[in-house]
């Protein structure tokens, strides 16, 4: 680590994200993330989610909570790679709110920080999880 100054910084960031999410603490999440922050969801269903900005991100939260009953997303783990890069172990637990159908599912996502925001994030989200999201959709 001793490489890296930024590395215990940048996982404690991730960190606080993970917690204004949990709270539905909007402000300080996206306080977190640069104004043109870039994010996308990557699964199997097709072209990635994309958003270029604070505003298109905090867009896709509210939209995506209205497609559920109930969401959580717990913070596994952190691996941060290099001086910007952190990698987290994440597990959701979703309710459909038009089925009430239950999923959990565990994905990744790589933020990358730059000057204390988040500047770039991208989930990896697994087959599984990706067919409740699209239930959910429809």
């Amino acid at each position: 680590m001793a490489d890296h100054p930024n590395v215990e910084s940048n996982v404690e960031l991730v960190r606080r994200c993970f917690d204004a999410l949990a709270r539905n603490d909007d402000e300080t999440l996206l306080a977190l993330h640069d104004e043109n922050v870039s994010y996308y969801a990557f699964d199997a269903a097709g072209p990635p989610t994309e958003c270029r900005s604070r505003a298109e991100f905090e867009e896709m939260l509210h939209v995506g909570r209205t497609l559920f009953k109930e969401h959580s997303t717990e913070l596994l783990d952190t691996h941060p790679v290099g001086d910007e890069l952190v990698v987290a172990e994440v597990r959701s637990h979703s309710t459909d709110a038009k089925t009430g159908v239950k999923a959990d599912s565990d994905f990744v996502m790589v933020f990358r920080v730059r000057n204390g925001r988040i500047v770039s994030a991208c989930d990896f989200i697994d087959s599984a999880a990706t067919e409740f999201m699209e239930s959910a959709w429809k």
